[in-house]
């Protein structure tokens, strides 16, 4: 197998085997309904991990002391105003990349 051949495999093994445990889920939760408190559950998951995303951007450690970044602190005000008010998540993350690169471009 030449080199070429060799990347390509390792590229499509490599989708499949990202691909396929996202898919099989899927596949068996669409033909029957989910128990109520899994449903429950399921219904926090956006949010977590929305949370996750934001807290990981506010806070760096650097030096083994967390320190705060004060762009993506003042980014978070105008993101957090357009989540409140639409309940969109695609407009609050709009709104908070343009607002961090925005606040970059100019400040950083």
């Amino acid at each position: 197998m030449s080199f070429d051949q060799t990347i390509l495999v390792i590229l499509i093994g490599a989708g499949l085997v990202t691909w396929v445990p996202r898919i099989i889920p899927f596949v068996f939760a669409s033909e029957r309904p989910l128990p109520p408190i899994i449903s429950l559950w399921l219904s926090f998951v956006p949010v977590c991990i929305f949370t996750a995303l934001v807290v990981d951007s506010l806070l760096s450690n650097e030096g083994g002391a967390l320190t705060l970044d004060p762009l993506a602190l003042v980014a978070l005000i105008p993101t957090a105003i357009v989540a409140y008010v639409t309940r969109s998540l695609s407009w609050t993350v709009i709104i908070g990349i343009v607002a961090v690169a925005s606040l970059r471009f100019f400040f950083a």
